[in-house]
């Protein structure tokens, strides 16, 4: 069950952080009614689940703060940061969450956002960034989104290793020419 995996995380990340629990909030977000989660949560683990919002589930009972996000409740508007952590984002909502991460400057908790949603997303931020097809103006903050979520390094270095294969496979083949060519003299 996907809950143990995510709890998983959020204490390594907890730990290697030196973050206390606190301070971090566990968010499953669903694209689905979470009825299978809700039920676990309060039969076998014995949390309290309540409705708070249309859309975001509270969960009482553990250190944790812990919510449950039905992303299909969400409206566009009033909940533009939950709305899209999901990973079936469009390029519209990329420029809208472009618009609203630089409005909040800059925060470890918008990088650990962007990464989140970077991630889950990767086809449509590569996409959107390859093709440059965000207006001029969301370039740079695309760039900016995509640096602090640590993709364009990580696109940098594949390419890297991409030519540093290539090349290598060149300098093969120019030393087997060199072989070939000292073998008839």
């Amino acid at each position: 069950m996907d809950f143990y995996k995510v709890y998983g995380y959020a204490c390594i990340y907890t730990f290697l952080n030196e973050i206390p629990i606190t301070e971090l909030t566990i968010t499953y977000v669903e694209s689905h009614h979470p009825r299978e989660l809700i039920k676990h949560l309060e039969s076998v683990r014995g949390y309290t689940v309540a409705k708070t919002i249309a859309g975001v589930y509270t969960v009482e009972g553990d250190i944790f703060p812990i919510q449950i996000i039905d992303s299909r409740e969400l409206s566009a508007e009033d909940c533009v940061w939950l709305r899209n952590l999901g990973n079936k984002l469009k390029q519209s909502d990329v420029e809208q969450i472009l618009i609203k991460i630089a409005q909040q400057g800059k925060s470890a908790r918008i990088d650990a956002y962007a990464y989140a949603i970077a991630y889950a997303n990767l086809k449509i931020m590569e996409d959107t960034y390859m093709t440059r097809k965000a207006p001029v103006d969301h370039e740079k903050r695309m760039e900016q989104f995509l640096r602090r979520a640590g993709l364009i390094d990580k696109w940098q270095a594949e390419e890297r290793k991409e030519w540093q294969s290539v090349v290598a496979d060149k300098d093969a083949e120019i030393a087997r020419l060199r072989m070939q060519l000292e073998s008839k003299k």
